[in-house]
């Protein structure tokens, strides 16, 4: 069975390709808060790095936050709630799954992909998504200042781990206003894919979260996310509002052949979402164009 891979999307406003050695962005875009923690740290060893986990809400000193005998990555790369004890003892159905995550600390962006599998997982491929162009990412050619791979064992029946992160510098990320990452990887002889959609104001980077637990429900088959910083030592560009989260509502709208598609900005409001910040503009976001990667449709040529 053939796993459906998410496709990517860039907001309209992209000027253009990311130029992986162009000249460094303005100094006021390198200024960044610091969240205290060191990168790349991994304080429980649960494979989730600590900053990663302040954003996700788990514990940095407790591999099982929730103490369900299961661990935070485990619970992570599963889609189960690593908040929430689930104490039924059941083990879980072999579910392989692969994952980005990405956070900033100080002038470090960090790239975490990891994947649960049974026997195997390789082939793991990069890719940049802009308004312009869809490229295929060589580790060789970026600017990576540290690197790591590790393997993990799980508490679920014939399932493993593996977590890859690797560094880059905040600035590459300035270069454009928007942009998506994204991977594809086989595991277990199955071709499988994720990907961040990234926002860049200032100094600050945003992450467009795919989401079905917050906002109101939208109407037709758009779909719906929200956006959050990518530090806990970050805040939301301009007047905002604390408590509230900017969700916004994508609609395709058109294929634009070669793997692109058109979509649409369709709704754009702040909703509750505690410990969330709403920015101003928020609302302003409805009618952009947002560009779309079709990632099963290039594999599949």
């Amino acid at each position: 069975m053939t796993i459906p891979l998410k496709s990517l999307f860039v907001t309209s406003a992209l000027l253009g390709l990311v130029s992986w050695g162009a000249s460094h962005a303005p100094h006021s875009q390198l200024v960044a808060m610091s969240s205290g923690l060191g990168t790349m740290t991994d304080t429980d060893g649960d494979g989730l790095d600590d900053v990663l986990e302040v954003l996700l809400g788990t514990s940095i000193s407790d591999a099982d936050t929730d103490n369900d005998q299961r661990s935070d990555l485990d619970e992570h790369l599963t889609g189960t709630n690593p908040l929430i004890f689930d104490g039924s003892g059941r083990p879980a159905p072999l579910q392989r799954n692969v994952k980005m995550d990405i956070y900033t600390n100080g002038n470090d962006v960090v790239l975490q992909i990891s994947g649960i599998y049974n026997q195997s997982m390789r082939g793991i491929k990069l890719y940049a998504a802009t308004e312009d162009r869809f490229i295929q990412l060589r580790p060789r050619a970026l600017p990576i200042t540290n690197s790591d791979t590790r393997t993990f064992g799980t508490g679920l029946p014939g399932l493993q781990s593996k977590v890859c992160r690797v560094v880059l510098p905040k600035s590459l990320f300035h270069r454009v206003p928007a942009m998506a990452v994204g991977l594809t990887a086989i595991l277990d002889g199955v071709e499988m894919g994720a990907q961040v959609q990234l926002l860049s104001s200032a100094s600050h980077l945003l992450e467009y979260r795919d989401g079905e637990t917050f906002g109101r429900q939208s109407q037709g088959s758009g779909q719906t996310g929200g956006l959050f910083p990518t530090s806990p030592g970050d805040s939301m560009p301009g007047e905002i509002s604390l408590g509230q989260i900017c969700v916004q509502t994508l609609q395709e709208v058109a294929a634009l052949g070669g793997g692109q598609k058109l979509y649409q900005v369709s709704d754009s409001y702040c909703d509750y979402l505690p410990d969330a910040a709403c920015f101003s503009s928020c609302s302003g976001a409805i009618g952009n164009s947002v560009v779309g990667i079709d990632i099963v449709g290039l594999l599949g040529g």
